[in-house]
C-alpha cells in the first residue's frame, strides 16, 4: 500500500474523481490509460496518483494526484538484494512488483522509483519501507 508522505517542493496534493478500468484498493498506485485508472503494473507509464479508497471496476475512484516532487511511502521486498543502503538513494531507479504491490529491490530495468529515504525492517526477509519519488518520465504529467 502506498501512502503520500510530503512534497519536496512544499506543494499541496489534490484529489480528483476518475473512473476505473479495474478494481482498485485504497493505497494502490494508479496509472491512467485512455482516461481510466487502474493499479500500476511493472511496465506502466502514465502514473497519476494513489487510490484514496476502494472502487470497483467502472466506478469512480478518489485519486490523490502526484507529481515528480511527491514523496510516497511504499513497502519493498527483494530476494537477491534484501536491504537498501545510502548508495541506493537519489539515483537508482527500482521497478514495481505488481503482484505483491511492493518496490522490487531486484529489478532496476525500466525503473520507476527513486529512493529518498528508507527503513530496513527485516534484512533476513528482505522487507522494509522506502520513501520514493516517481521518475518524471513515468508520470502522466511528463
Amino acid at each position: 500500500m502506498a501512502k503520500y508522505v510530503y512534497s519536496l517542493d512544499n506543494s499541496q496534493p489534490m484529489t480528483v474523481k476518475i473512473t476505473t478500468n479495474a478494481a482498485v484498493v485504497e493505497g494502490d498506485i494508479l496509472a491512467i490509460t485512455s482516461g481510466l485508472v487502474g493499479p500500476l503494473t511493472a511496465a506502466d507509464d502514465n502514473i497519476i496518483g494513489i487510490a484514496m479508497g476502494d472502487a470497483a471496476s467502472g466506478a469512480e475512484a478518489s485519486v490523490l494526484l502526484i507529481n515528480p516532487m511527491s514523496v510516497i511511502r511504499v513497502p519493498f521486498a527483494g530476494s537477491t538484494k534484501k536491504t537498501l543502503a545510502a548508495a541506493d538513494k537519489f539515483g537508482t531507479l527500482f521497478d514495481w512488483d505488481a503482484t505483491n504491490k511492493v518496490l522490487n529491490l531486484d529489478d532496476t530495468t525500466g525503473g520507476v522509483f527513486a529512493v529518498v529515504n528508507y527503513v530496513n525492517e527485516d534484512a533476513t526477509a528482505g522487507t522494509g519501507t522506502a520513501d520514493v519519488v516517481i521518475n518524471a518520465a513515468k508520470l502522466w504529467t511528463a
